[in-house]
């Protein structure tokens, strides 16, 4: 082989290799205690959301700019978190600072999937800051985390927050890498959110199999997850419950089971993703080929009620 096609070989692996290597960025977390600290010495109310405006939001990573895209997050909002939630907030600010020297670990995740995956594609990973309303999501393939709601935990002053939100406040040394692993799942499945005519069990495969995924990716067990840990004492009666409704696409029958881990009537919210989770880890645990295995379960059609009829009964689930 010629020098100069070794050479040219060299740059176009360097090249591939630069290309693939995600953004891991905090940006926005520097930017947001910035405005954080602007805003305390400043007692107009539009000063301090103009601050906001310019110190954070004008200042967004790409990110950031998904995440307000998809949230139609406004500078007030901020202003009233930061008004609202000030212990809460200082409290949290250490561990939020913390995940900037975390990035190996994180890369560790998303390396572990490739291995498992060889269709993977590569996600960035966004650090930011929300109002207290979300925790992570995904847009264009890029991971995009609300890190002020899950970095909480039993050292952080609870004291203003409302009582639904203290559910999360769990320690955990995994919780930021579950929820890393957990979107990252996401940007790789073949259904990219749900609709109208979602059925139920199509909404519990797209978010339960994250979390299945997720135990993978992290090589141990998701019981930290309220939903998850309640959810294997009541299995069964929760099963009986949830079937019943497998392919209704009611919003209200949706809202019993899914998006609700801050108001919830009894028991536990989120449930529906518990009942996802275990059925992507029985079809996982019964299937041969495990590599196949996972990319049936990243390739469901959730959309579809044909399609999550008939994985369910590959599954071999029955509460």
């Amino acid at each position: 082989m010629s020098r100069i096609v070794l050479i040219v070989l060299v740059c176009y692996t360097s090249l591939a290799f630069a290309q693939t290597k995600p953004v891991i960025s905090t940006i926005d977390i520097t930017n947001f205690w910035l405005a954080f600290d602007q805003v305390q010495n400043e007692s107009d109310s539009a000063k301090a959301v103009a601050i906001i405006k310019s110190s954070y939001v004008d200042q967004a990573t790409k990110g950031l700019h998904y995440f307000i895209q998809s949230r139609h997050f406004k500078p007030v909002e901020w202003y009233q978190m930061i008004k609202s939630y000030p212990k809460y907030l200082t409290s949290i600010r250490p561990n939020t600072l913390r995940l900037a020297t975390q990035e190996v670990q994180f890369n560790e995740v998303l390396n572990h999937f490739a291995q498992l995956y060889p269709a993977f594609k590569q996600p960035s990973i966004y650090f930011c800051i929300g109002t207290l309303s979300t925790g992570g999501t995904t847009k264009n393939g890029q991971i995009l985390i609300g890190t002020e709601i899950l970095i909480g935990d039993s050292t952080s002053n609870a004291s203003e927050l409302p009582a639904f939100f203290k559910s999360l406040l769990y320690s955990s040394p995994t919780k930021m890498l579950y929820l890393v692993a957990h979107e990252a799942v996401h940007t790789q499945q073949k259904t990219h959110g749900y609709g109208m005519k979602t059925p139920l069990l199509g909404h519990a495969l797209l978010e339960g199999s994250c979390d299945f995924m997720a135990e993978l990716l992290l090589e141990r067990p998701v019981d930290f997850l309220p939903y998850i840990n309640y959810g294997k004492t009541k299995r069964q009666a929760l099963w009986q419950q949830f079937s019943k409704d497998l392919y209704s696409t009611s919003s209200d029958t949706r809202d019993q089971w899914f998006y609700n881990s801050l108001d919830y009537p009894v028991g536990q919210g989120d449930l529906g993703y518990f009942i996802g989770y275990e059925i992507a880890k029985r079809y996982y645990l019964n299937a041969r080929d495990k590599k196949k295995a996972i990319k049936d379960i990243l390739s469901i059609d959730c959309n579809s009620p044909k399609k999550v009829k008939k994985f369910l009964a590959k599954s071999g689930f029955n509460g």
